[in-house]
């Protein structure tokens, strides 16, 4: 899938200016509209069959829906920037083999990347991005899905 269906859609914004008894509109710069939006969560993609990260109604606990919940009082943007060190798109080339293999498995092949977002030291939920919403694939509980990346927790 291109890099653009991965990132939100932006939206040129006009802004108006003063000008004697005229107005001027302007463009400005290209503001991407869903880092100004908290999280929202979508389960219909979960892998729901792997049998280290499924992601399913045995994997929702207590501490699980709280860190979630904690997530959306952040937007995108606070997620993505504040925390780059820890949530942040990895391209599929760098995951497990094993992960790789299971995204070719589930037709999603096409995906250029997939986003991290860290729960806990090791914890990770894995997920596509898409208009804001965080399309969740794997629960990965041991970091396991790209633990190349684990040195940077």
């Amino acid at each position: 899938m291109p890099d653009f269906l991965l990132m939100a859609k932006k939206k040129r914004t006009k802004q108006s200016q003063q000008v004697g008894a005229k107005k001027q509109s302007r463009i400005s710069e290209d503001v991407d509209i869903s880092t100004l939006t908290r999280p929202v969560w979508s389960f219909s993609q979960c892998d729901t069959r792997h049998e280290r990260w499924a992601f399913d109604h045995s994997r929702i606990n207590e501490v699980l829906f709280e860190k979630m919940q904690n997530f959306e009082n952040q937007t995108w943007h606070e997620i993505k920037v504040k925390g780059k060190r820890n949530n942040h798109h990895v391209q599929i080339n760098q995951l497990c083999k094993e992960a790789q293999k299971r995204l070719s498995e589930l037709h999603k092949e096409d995906y250029d990347a997939l986003f991290s977002l860290r729960l806990s030291g090791r914890e990770r939920l894995w997920g596509i991005i898409q208009d804001g919403v965080f399309m969740i694939l794997w629960y990965d509980k041991e970091h396991e899905v790209c633990p190349s990346h684990l040195s940077h927790t």
